[in-house]
């Protein structure tokens, strides 16, 4: 196991973009698990603009 996890932590220092980090991370664009990371992603920044946004507003939830 612990060679698994030595291959996956190189693979990571070997990154030089984002994009090649979430590759290694989640797969590659267009797998299932990718786009659930995405969706995932989306709807937290949908949630975070949502709450600043009432924060302004002074709207309690």
């Amino acid at each position: 196991m612990e060679s698994n996890t030595s291959n996956h932590d190189d693979k990571i220092m070997h990154c030089s973009t984002f994009d090649e980090l979430l590759d290694v991370e989640y797969g590659k664009f267009g797998t299932p698990e990718r786009e659930q990371f995405d969706a995932n992603a989306a709807a937290f920044c949908l949630a975070e603009t949502l709450k600043e946004e009432r924060l302004k507003a002074r709207l309690t939830q």
